[in-house]
């Protein structure tokens, strides 16, 4: 029984390794802090991990957050493939604008490369890379100066009425 247990856990393993992703998406940074209304132009290098085989980009999914609007850069900016080990130079992948109505806090996203690996798989889109990234969303300047000047007003009032009663 322990032998066939030891076999069925290497074909899983076997199998989870072979479902790797062969395109590394190298963002510089994967936390953007922002302020609403505020362009963002996302780079990446995309590397080819496969040594032996070209990996073919056919296709791109980009999922921002409800609250921002982006733009896709993929048939301008990202090669037809990669031949085996290779990397580009760092490229503009999408940019996107955060609502000024949306609320402060953090958002993800997520960014997905679709093609083929090999040359008889070149028209395929099946998933060859993917990366999430976070937006983090500060509250605007204005707002904090609001928010601080009310916080003065309550403590100069609070101040005001203890001396009062203190009389």
């Amino acid at each position: 029984m322990k032998r066939l247990s030891t076999a069925a856990l290497l074909i899983v393993t076997a199998t989870f390794c072979a479902s790797a992703s062969p395109i590394n998406i190298e963002f510089p940074q994967t936390v953007y802090d922002v302020l609403p209304g505020e362009l963002v132009d996302v780079t990446a290098i995309l590397q080819n991990t496969d040594p032996n085989d070209p990996v073919y980009l056919n296709g791109d999914d980009l999922n921002v957050p409800e609250s921002a609007s982006s733009t896709d850069f993929f048939f301008t900016n990202v090669p037809i493939s990669l031949n085996p080990s290779a990397s580009t130079a760092t490229i503009e992948l999408f940019s996107f604008v955060v609502s000024s109505t949306a609320a402060p806090g953090t958002y993800t996203g997520t960014y997905d490369l679709f093609g083929g690996v090999g040359t008889a798989d070149q028209y395929n889109f099946d998933l060859v890379g993917s990366q999430s990234f976070s937006i983090f969303v500060a509250p605007e300047p204005s707002t904090m100066l609001l928010l601080g000047c009310g916080l003065m007003a309550i403590a100069a009032v609070s101040q005001r009425w203890r001396r009062a009663r203190c009389k």
